[in-house]
């Protein structure tokens, strides 16, 4: 027995005496359940993040920061953020759908994205900190560096950021 399964068990059956609520239990045979079985089994592997102690130091360089733009309820640096599936926490989904100017933004894309993102950041004349590996070889990183020399003009300021594991987060989906 789980002891935290358990806690969960007991605090759905004590909600069901309060309101009077009856559960029937029925097995599904998996060859009827295969939607939810595969949705159950998908593993985002650009579910990072950034340990606490990392963002609050790249923040007093940079901060305050105001919102969160790829974050989701488990690694969100800040009150608002936005997220790729929606969350009761998040102000919303799909980070694109809104201009981000106007606001200190923390960035920590999933690395597919750095391109849309550098060029959104430009369309929206939008500030903040964007977080991204430093991989020359990237496809993004002639947006940032066009002569393989200096970054372009928008870039205020780099760091690098420490490689040890223990700075960064993974989700819970690994």
């Amino acid at each position: 027995m789980k002891p935290e399964l358990q806690d969960i068990a007991m605090c759905i059956f004590e909600n069901c005496l309060i309101h009077n609520i009856s559960i029937d239990v029925v097995w599904v045979p998996r060859t009827l359940n295969e939607k939810a079985d595969f949705i159950s089994r998908i593993i985002d592997y650009d579910d990072w993040g950034i340990d606490e102690q990392l963002f609050m130091y790249v923040d007093s360089l940079w901060g305050p920061h105001e919102i969160d733009w790829f974050a989701n309820d488990d690694n969100h640096k800040l009150t608002v953020f936005y997220s790729r599936y929606w969350t009761v926490n998040s102000m919303g989904i799909d980070a694109f759908t809104i201009n981000w100017q106007g606001a200190n933004g923390w960035f920590v894309p999933p690395v597919c994205l750095v391109s849309k993102v550098i060029s959104y950041m430009r369309q929206c004349f939008a500030h903040g900190t964007l977080v991204l590996p430093l991989w020359k070889s990237a496809s993004f990183w002639p947006m940032l560096c066009p002569t393989g020399e200096g970054f372009i003009k928008e870039v205020k300021g780099c760091i690098d950021l420490p490689t040890n594991k223990k700075f960064y987060t993974s989700g819970k989906g690994k």
